[in-house]
């Protein structure tokens, strides 16, 4: 068919496009110096509302009173209060990018991260720095209550015949 045949020929010069570039400084590593909090606020398990927030962050590493004083700032949405429920770190760093374009796998670019802590975030491309994310998830605090019916218990007398 020729639409693959084109596809991989595509593919092909795109590969052989980047591998050039690879040997310019084109594709060189610098310290990340900014990145975007994305703050998802779930409420009732649908994604209501969502903020982001640049950061510049010195020596490349998210500081943990940093990330802390943010969560704090932005627990609070609409008058409701919410709980950190995930952190997740987003940043594209691959050394080779046409082993990438063969694999295509962007699930190595996202990590996981179970408590406030320092997050660093290695030397990247300058092109891909804008991609550096950190997204916090928030869950309402406040889970909807629903009444239970209790069983009414029935007072019974006994009469005497």
């Amino acid at each position: 068919m020729n639409f693959e045949k084109d596809v991989k020929e595509h593919h092909h010069k795109l590969k052989e496009k980047i591998e050039h570039l690879q040997k310019t400084n084109v594709f060189d590593k610098t310290p990340v110096k900014d990145l975007h909090l994305f703050f998802f606020y779930v409420i009732n398990q649908k994604l209501e509302q969502y903020k982001r927030i640049d950061v510049s962050i010195p020596k490349s590493i998210l500081s943990k009173d940093l990330l802390l004083s943010h969560i704090l700032k932005n627990k609070k949405e609409d008058g409701r209060k919410f709980i950190v429920t995930g952190i997740y770190k987003y940043h594209f760093n691959e050394p080779n990018l046409s082993e990438f374009i063969d694999h295509n796998s962007l699930s190595n670019c996202l990590s996981t991260f179970q408590k406030v802590e320092d997050i660093p975030y290695e030397k990247s491309i300058d092109i891909f720095q804008d991609y550096s994310s950190l997204f916090i998830v928030l869950q309402n605090e406040k889970q909807i209550q629903t009444r239970r019916q209790n069983e009414q218990k029935k007072n019974k007398t006994i009469r005497k015949v």
